[in-house]
């Protein structure tokens, strides 16, 4: 029987995938320190040092290997504390990240309604409806239709919300609002 041999790439380890060393019963030396280095992340995270969650993360994108469960939770709690903290001295509507975003999907919320109202006159218009608005009557309509909805307000709103909107396309942003897929 004639032993294989193995080609070596120039990191030092196997070309061949096929390799005995990248077997799932054993580990290779590399997965090993990585295996102790976050492992060694995990405890300083527990132990309150903030800094070891940004090095998992920087271990994981330069081995290519995926967040472990412990840092992918921790992260999500970071960036929903993150979120929804209201920095000091702002108030309002965009105080925070969070009422920021659910400001701009109002705004959206308002211009899909009138865009909506808009290209769907024909179809309106054969359910009784006129057929052409002028703007005072389709944002109008707009207030109407979005009554007892967060996107509700006052024509007036509705033609802000639509305007604004509008200036974003206008000028290359896209202001549709990213929907949470529920994680938190």
């Amino acid at each position: 029987m004639t032993d294989k041999k193995w080609e070596i790439g120039l990191d030092g380890y196997p070309v061949d995938p096929n390799h005995p060393w990248y077997s799932r019963e054993s580990s290779t030396p590399l997965e090993d320190f990585i295996a102790r280095e976050l492992d060694q992340c995990k405890r300083s995270w527990e132990g309150g040092n903030f800094p070891a969650l940004s090095d998992a993360m920087k271990i994981c994108s330069k081995y290519d290997k995926i967040l472990p469960s412990w840092a992918n939770q921790a992260i999500q709690k970071q960036l929903l504390k993150i979120f929804e903290r209201k920095p000091e001295g702002k108030h309002g509507r965009t105080a925070n990240p969070k009422s920021s975003y659910r400001q701009n999907w109002i705004h959206f919320q308002r211009w899909a309604t009138v865009q909506e109202l808009r290209e769907r006159s024909d179809e309106l218009r054969e359910m009784g409806y006129k057929a052409r608005w002028t703007d005072d009557e389709v944002f109008l309509t707009a207030s109407d239709g979005l009554k007892g909805q967060p996107g509700a307000g006052s024509a007036s709103a509705i033609r802000s919300s639509y305007l604004k909107v509008q200036m974003a396309f206008k000028e290359g942003g896209d202001p549709r609002p990213y929907t949470f897929s529920g994680a938190y």
